[in-house]
């Protein structure tokens, strides 16, 4: 995802070709962990002027915990905090349905 615009864009993650998800393998705005991974889904916000890359979970990956999430309890996200855009005047931005496997 490329966000060229000068603040945050958030953008709305399609399910993934095979319906695994999704795993950041890279975020420019993280300027001391570039590469650090974590799986998305829902919404991503990227900020001004950075890429994040994702790529599908692998088969394997699908059903394994995150190891931050074996070490630290849940916490339970607003509704209304998911996908906010507030104070930017921008809407969340849709991404293309994904091409058919061969």
């Amino acid at each position: 995802l490329l966000n060229s615009y000068g603040e945050k864009v958030t953008y709305t993650l399609p399910p993934s070709p095979h319906a695994r998800g999704w795993r950041r393998l890279m975020d420019t705005d993280n300027l001391e962990n570039p590469f650090a991974e974590q799986r998305m889904d829902g919404t991503l916000d990227v900020a001004g002027r950075s890429v994040v890359l994702l790529r599908e979970l692998l088969p394997d990956e699908v059903q394994q915990p995150e190891p931050d999430e074996m070490m630290q309890p849940q916490t339970e996200v607003e509704p209304e905090a998911v996908g906010a855009t507030a104070g930017t005047g921008h809407e969340a931005a849709e991404l293309p349905e994904p091409l058919p496997a061969d």
